[in-house]
């Protein structure tokens, strides 16, 4: 083989890559893989083949050979190997190689290092193909797809940065990051580490980079960027982010990756799509040991959608990254069009499909629907590897058209990533979630998390579609992991919880189903969070047994001083949790709001060292049914009645409780759908009630409301002769008509 780019450990080793140092190769571990299992015709005694040097096609030649040996193992001889991208792969598939097809394989890498040498593309794809398995590896980039730098000062209200960038990183004005489909930027402190302590969902891009002197520019922000967290002295990390992955697999029949590091990426590190069994253990995502770099790969971790039978993720280290930690997702697809009784035309979300699969189906507000008939037929809008292809056209082998509707959300049951396990992982410090999971039948189990900025342990149905529409969430179990610094890494995102099981939505539609069902969260061990503990939400049938909760709501959040937050949510069990903290911290043991059926027992709830009552409190909704709203030229609200004071009233006048809507202090009320942001002109403050569907919500602590009599409003109509129906927690309480002239008083009489 051509030994052109060879690197011995006395010549140019892994110091030359930035912010790196020498090390050991990897230890190596035996555990069976799909490939070795499968390749019974295979002689155990025949010779592997060797990658002892050459350029990137001599090593995609060698896994060739590899597949069609006696032995089917490719040995790759210890040492650094430099691969420039295959012109054809960097041009088709944004990526250094594609290998296709590539079968009964097994790659020892003796802890080899692979380095792709363009941070424009991905790494190595493998589509297609059956039992392959890679160990004993480790991937990296030089250049690496980011660079760093120490902010020296800040102008124009920390809107322009000047930055000097580290040594061994990559210019600004490389085309790398005129290339790229994303720019931007995250803060860390001198260490490296990120940031922490912050509220708010920041990302920080630029309106204009500029040279100003050797290895120093100068940054403007964005318009809408914010300048939370920037300080001289502190540094940043430009990315510049691709959508592929350093090692990607797509549709491989039967996956095993065995410690496997990769210290970077201009995606993520391992993405994982349509394959069967797909097991990683021992791997990791993160910078290499003793590196200066502030971050690994620059998209998530390891990301498991839409596979099938299994999914593994087991002994692994995610650190430093700039998205979420492990990812386990089913994705589905959004009926564009009902074509005949038993025909729909979908989107082209990259849901797969062949004859025989079966659909369930999601609306858009997360009622589950039921399944579907099997898929007699279909129309294929291109190809992918293995049996199955992108659908645009679905027909079932029954009439289904009175059982959906356009923008109902279709899922294939078999493309699932069902059974799956993600246990005895280490994660920390990152931007984003730990563990995300939007698929069903799995457990999340014995796992570090320390330092994420989202919801460390995320379970979701999402119907927004953002991404990709995914999930629900059904049997599937949070055990024993424990969870630290949960919203406290980077800038804390939306009221983030430990733990958080909820349904995303759009805004403008209310929410009416529990998608999520059967989950159990036990014996989870949370000591620090921005918010609250755990959160559960839109969810039906929840065991919430033996968690222990400190240090709660850190970030002094609104509504954030609970251990547990119940929102929507039925048939629910509390009982042996341990809920600890401060009066400054902590409100109550925690609260449920819409939620019904909910038993709780054995708590313990440890205020200031003393006991205190573990109770949920209840809130309960008073909804306004408006007759109608109106839309603003050119608006996205939908506005009927400028709330500016609720009151609550005794039977003899008195005041229960009082809210200054729209202040900064609303803590006697919680708004939901139908009721906008805060808004004020100096002397007064208000929030507009109204939403789409005409249908305002907002709740009262249920011991506020039993000794109340009457609720007050006071406020103005949007326009002349609107008016609302009230209705307390599900009870007919009369309606009001407003006036749009002024300010005026209105009362409703409690049922």
């Amino acid at each position: 083989m051509d030994r052109r780019r060879f690197l011995s450990a006395s010549g140019a080793g892994l110091a030359g890559l930035a912010g790196c140092s020498d090390r050991p190769p990897a230890e190596s571990t035996s555990t069976v893989s799909h490939a070795s299992a499968n390749r019974s015709t295979r002689s155990s005694n025949a010779r592997p083949v060797v990658f002892d040097g050459g350029e990137l096609a001599a090593f995609v030649g060698a896994l060739r050979e590899a597949a069609n040996s006696a032995s089917g193992t490719l040995a790759v001889s210890p040492g650094i190997y430099r691969f420039d991208p295959l012109r054809s792969a960097a041009e088709r598939h944004q990526r250094h190689a594609q290998i296709p097809d590539l079968a009964g394989v097994t790659v020892e890498g003796q802890g080899a290092t692979l380095v792709f040498t363009d941070p424009r593309y991905g790494g190595f794809q493998f589509a297609g193909g059956r039992d392959l398995a890679l160990r004993d590896l480790t991937f990296d980039y030089d250049p690496v797809p980011f660079t760093q730098g120490t902010m020296t000062s800040l102008a124009d209200g920390k809107r322009t940065v000047t930055l000097h960038l580290d040594d061994g990183y990559p210019a600004l004005d490389r085309e790398l990051f005129r290339t790229a489909d994303n720019v931007w930027a995250t803060i860390h402190r001198p260490d490296g580490s990120f940031v922490s302590g912050h509220r708010g969902d920041v990302t920080l891009k630029f309106g204009a980079i500029s040279r100003t002197g050797d290895r120093t520019y100068r940054l403007r922000l964005a318009e809408h960027a914010s300048t939370t967290g920037l300080a001289t002295g502190l540094k940043l990390t430009v990315l510049a982010r691709n959508p592929r992955a350093t090692l990607d697999f797509h549709a491989v029949d039967g996956l095993t990756v065995e410690n496997v590091e990769i210290h970077a990426g201009p995606g993520g590190g391992f993405a994982t799509g349509l394959c069967t069994d797909p097991a990683y253990v021992g791997c990791s995502v993160r910078p290499p040991a003793g590196s200066t770099r502030h971050v690994g790969a620059n998209a998530d971790g390891i990301r498991v959608v839409d596979c099938r039978s299994s999914a593994t993720v087991r002994d692994c280290h995610v650190e430093a990254i700039e998205d979420d930690g492990i990812v386990v997702q089913w994705s589905r697809t959004p009926v564009v069009e009902v074509r005949g009784p038993k025909t729909v035309a979908v989107t082209k979300w990259p849901v797969v499909a062949t004859p025989g699969d079966v659909f369930d189906v999601v609306s858009q507000t997360g009622v589950r629907k039921g399944r579907l008939p099997p898929v007699e037929s279909m129309t294929a809008m291109g190809q992918t590897p293995g049996e199955r292809s992108p659908a645009e056209t679905l027909t079932f082998a029954e009439p289904v058209a009175d059982r959906l509707a356009v923008g109902d959300l279709l899922g294939n049951r078999t493309m699932a990533s069902r059974n799956f396990v993600v246990r005895n992982n280490v994660v920390r410090n990152l931007r984003g979630h730990c563990v995300l999971i939007t698929a069903a039948d799995g457990t999340v189990a014995d796992n570090v998390l320390d330092g994420a900025s989202h919801n460390t342990v995320e379970l979701a149905c999402d119907t927004v579609g953002h991404f990709i529409p995914q999930g629900p969430v059904t049997n599937v179990t949070v055990r024993d992991n424990r969870l630290s610094r949960s919203g406290l890494n980077w800038m804390a995102q939306n009221h983030p919880a430990a733990i958080r099981v909820h349904h995303r939505q759009k805004p403008d539609l209310e929410a009416v189903g529990r998608p999520n069902e059967n989950v159990t969260i036990a014996g989870n061990e949370v000591t620090s969070a921005a918010a609250v503990g755990v959160e559960l939400a839109d969810a039906a049938h929840l065991s919430v047994e033996g968690n222990t909760l400190r240090g709660l709501n850190r970030l002094d959040y609104p509504h954030g001083g609970y251990g547990f937050r119940l929102s929507n949510v039925s048939d629910v069990s509390v009982t042996g949790n341990r809920v600890a903290g401060t009066a400054d911290a902590l409100e109550a043991f925690g609260v449920q709001v819409d939620s019904e059926r909910v038993t709780d027992s054995g708590n313990r709830f440890v205020l200031d060292g003393t006991d205190s009552p573990a109770v949920l409190r209840q809130w309960v909704p008073v909804r306004f049914e408006f007759d109608r709203t109106v839309r603003p030229s050119g608006g996205d609200l939908y506005l009927a009645f400028r709330c500016q004071t609720l009151r609550l009233l005794a039977g003899d006048g008195t005041v229960v409780e009082t809210v200054d809507v729209g202040s900064g202090n609303e803590d006697g009320v919680r708004f939901g759908t139908g009721v906008y942001k805060r808004e004020g002109d100096g002397s007064t403050s208000w929030r507009w009630f109204g939403g789409k569907d005409r249908r305002a919500t907002v709740s009262f602590p249920r011991q506020a409301l039993s000794a109340a009599t009457t609720l007050e409003l006071e406020g103005v109509a949007f326009r002349p002769g609107i008016s609302a129906r009230v209705v307390v927690d599900g009870h007919d309480a009369g309606s009001l008509h407003f006036s749009a002239e002024s300010v005026r008083r209105y009362r409703v009489t409690l049922p």
